[in-house]
């Protein structure tokens, strides 16, 4: 049975993963009308979409500056004020030069980045070691707003008009407003986050038995311990030494970790100090490089795909009206692949090679495809293998943020990811729309879309075979033998 304040996060997190993808999947039914009306490059249109994702996403450092200084809740509604309010100016007012467009997507991306780490964070506390699961099944309302929004968007346009349909479509996203208020405090996420592992612990049962146990030797070689947090599912020494500190100790402490590096209150204004910390995150994770190469080109093509996917069946000749069905198949087939991680999640059975390898072969073979034929069933197809695999990876991609890092290093580690994510973001909707002004063609843009998936393909099962090859941690298996004091040692 889900807490309160569970439900609260999970909500929070939902609605703005709908919105957030949706209105990015929207603005490829508007894209080729923008060119035209502003008589701009694709490029320029492209690069201006991608920031909505792209700004949320460099704006991260910011805020997690905030989030030091004030509540989620607080921050979460005001990503939501700011959002919305972007799309209600857009309806009000007559674009005419692109960097108005600029401006008031730049807004909207503000907002959508405050909004994202303001729920990201509340859910991980909330959740505890569900969080990959949890995650995962907030991603449902992704794919359900690319299913969704577009056509809701077209509908709006087309029967109230350009400007009063975005009016419309903004102020349905202040519904970001009131899911923000929701948001539990960050002080009870943190209190009931202790009661959780303080009653899986039961440490009035067992911990106390095991603590009169002698203690066992605890140091171990710094690689052999950064190769047993990365290539094994077993206790180390320094994880059953951990575990046996009660957890509201180990919480308090700021501790609850599987790396050796002690938690320091940080002056954001010393930047060696901050280089430090970044510098030892490395260090004790090395996983991280790879898994930061990995889930940056992943974005780079979930946002081309997204946003130019549509303009693509328009330039095959397919009408407007069926190419948005494109979307809508796509979405749908993330829906799929959202259920396939929820499943995985839940059994503890995510790893490098579900998460990142296989799905980015199914990316290479239909774009592949996509190349080679023009017709609508056939790029039917097409939608719906690369939807369920972007899923599968957007999933992959937050939800094993805790297999690559210990919990000391979490948050620090979720801001730098979505900062390099939304440069790559931005570079997504750059190049893609660079190709199409150059050569006059989206199949070439997707022909190249093609080379990095393949890429990405070969640096997925090379991680897969690598001795870094995540796997998840399962959490509740480690309360079990904690226990039933039946530590081992690796």
């Amino acid at each position: 049975m889900l807490t309160l304040n569970q439900w609260r996060s999970f909500l929070a997190r939902s609605v703005y993963v709908f919105f957030l993808n949706g209105t990015l999947k929207s603005y490829g039914v508007i894209l080729m009308d923008i060119v035209k009306k502003l008589d701009s490059k694709h490029y320029l249109v492209g690069w201006a979409f991608t920031l909505q994702t792209g700004a949320g996403y460099l704006i991260s450092p910011l805020a997690g500056i905030l989030l030091t200084k004030m509540s989620c809740r607080f921050v979460a509604m005001l990503g939501g004020l700011l959002a919305g309010s972007a799309y209600v100016i857009r309806g009000l007012v007559n674009i005419s030069e692109i960097w108005q467009l600029f401006l008031l997507v730049s807004c909207s991306g503000i907002g959508f980045g405050l909004i994202n780490i303001s729920t990201v964070v509340p859910l991980k506390e909330s959740f505890g070691t569900s969080y990959a699961t949890a995650y995962a099944v907030t991603g449902l309302a992704a794919n359900v707003g690319i299913a969704v929004l577009p056509f809701l968007l077209k509908y709006l346009m087309g029967s109230f008009g350009d400007s009063t349909g975005m009016l419309i479509f903004g102020a349905l996203a202040w519904t970001l407003i009131v899911t923000g208020a929701m948001l539990p405090s960050n002080k009870n996420g943190k209190e009931e986050k202790v009661k959780e592992e303080y009653s899986l612990a039961n440490e009035d049962n067992a911990l106390d038995d095991i603590d009169e146990e002698p203690e066992k030797e605890t140091n171990l070689d710094e690689a052999d311990r950064i190769e047993t947090l990365t290539t094994s599912d077993k206790l180390t020494n320094f994880e059953v030494s951990d575990m046996r500190r009660r957890p509201y100790e180990r919480i308090e402490n700021g501790d609850n970790t599987n790396c050796d590096v002690k938690r320091s209150y940080i002056n954001i204004e010393n930047i060696k100090i901050l280089f430090i910390r970044f510098y030892g995150v490395f260090q004790h994770h090395p996983a991280l490089v790879l898994y930061m190469i990995v889930t940056c080109i992943n974005d780079h093509g979930y946002r081309s795909w997204s946003i130019f996917l549509i303009p693509y069946g328009e330039y095959l000749g397919i009408i407007s009206e069926k190419a948005v069905l494109l979307s809508t198949i796509g979405g749908v087939a993330g829906l799929l692949g959202r259920l396939y991680c929820i499943l995985l999640f839940s059994r503890y059975a995510m790893d490098v090679y579900l998460g990142f390898a296989l799905p980015s072969l199914l990316i290479t073979v239909s774009y592949t495809i996509s190349f080679f034929c023009d017709q609508f069933h056939v790029l039917a197809v097409v939608a719906a293998l690369s939807g369920f695999s972007y899923a599968v990876m957007s999933s992959a991609s937050t939800g094993l943020i805790p297999s690559c890092v210990c919990d000391d290093h979490f948050k620090v580690t979720v801001v730098t990811l979505y900062t390099l994510w939304g440069l790559m973001i931005q570079l997504g909707g750059i190049t893609t729309g660079a190709v199409v002004d150059i050569t006059g063609s989206y199949r070439i843009s997707f022909a190249c879309l093609t080379v990095l998936s393949t890429l990405n393909c070969v640096i997925g099962f090379g991680w897969t075979l690598s001795p870094l090859r995540l796997r998840m941690k399962n959490q509740e298996k480690l309360f079990e033998l904690f226990r039933n004091q039946k530590p081992y040692y690796a």
